[in-house]
């Protein structure tokens, strides 16, 4: 588990120019079709607490709250659909009752009020991010060992025992190229605004779309006489949860690129059965 990061002053100026960056990034979340509320997963006994029990919880939730003592409720949030899908099917496999009554659906949320419900979430409900799964398999049984992939200094993780700790995110390793005759090394690669010419890094959900981007560089670069070194690009690969917490201590905004992929997968397979109420609203 990560360390808990509710913020009690949210939003500071640097998490509201983060969430506007994870803007046009989605994740997936059940939800009931009555009440419209987002499924929460408890412990199991947990209705069968005492009042001894109930005056702990309130005091703690009440004065400790930015921390989590003995027992925490979840809310998963889903990067694939398919996932979320699974996941939807276990709850109505559980609760056929609570399904008749309440119903159960996919949601399309934006990862920045996801982001936001990390944040801000009420005491012993931590919002759990949870990778695609067929991405993450490929991160512990193929990419931990190949030569490619470049694991981040902070990232804990181990090909020999099948682990990876978060949601993996990939960042493009610097390269090498060669412009006019003249060798440029370890170039960032970075994306650029006109408005200030900041640099932003640049981040994958998928080592695909990474892949993906890598071509289009580096065709467009050999158009202009520029010569990149590499067919394939060498991926930085971290963690989602723990780049978020760099962001907002280094006060940095990435620029995440959406896997296009699971986007439309689910658009084509869902959206039509709720389209008015999967309007994604921005955080501004």
């Amino acid at each position: 588990m990560f360390k808990i990061v509710r913020s009690p002053n949210f939003p500071t100026r640097v998490q509201r120019n983060l969430m506007k960056a994870l803007n046009d990034t989605s994740v997936f979340v059940v939800t009931d079709k009555v009440l419209k509320d987002m499924v929460i997963a408890s412990p199991s006994w947990y209705k069968d607490r005492d009042f001894c029990d109930k005056f702990l919880e309130w005091y703690y939730n009440t004065f400790i709250w930015t921390r989590d003592i003995n027992y925490v409720h979840m809310g998963f949030m889903f990067f694939n659909p398919k996932d979320a899908e699974l996941y939807k099917n276990s709850i109505i496999q559980r609760d056929r009752i609570g399904y008749k009554i309440y119903g159960a659906r996919l949601f399309r949320l934006p990862l920045s009020k996801a982001y936001k419900m990390r944040c801000t979430s009420r005491p012993r409900l931590q919002m759990v991010f949870v990778p695609d799964y067929q991405e993450l398999t490929k991160v512990i049984t193929k990419y931990l060992n190949d030569p490619y992939i470049i694991p981040h200094p902070k990232q804990e993780c181990s090909y020999k025992k099948r682990y990876f700790r978060g949601t993996p995110i990939y960042m493009i390793h610097p390269y090498n190229a060669t412009i006019k005759g003249k060798v440029f090394k370890n170039l960032e690669f970075s994306a650029y605004t006109d408005e200030n010419s900041i640099k932003y890094p640049v981040v994958f959900f998928s080592r695909r779309e990474a892949d993906k981007m890598w071509r289009e560089f580096i065709r467009f670069y050999r158009k202009n006489g520029i010569k990149v070194e590499g067919s394939y690009p060498k991926l930085i690969l971290y963690n989602l949860e723990d780049l978020l917490i760099d962001c907002e201590e280094n006060d940095f905004d990435p620029l995440f690129v959406p896997n296009d992929r699971i986007t439309q997968d689910f658009l084509h397979k869902y959206y039509n059965e709720y389209p008015e109420e999967y309007a994604i609203d921005k955080v501004e």
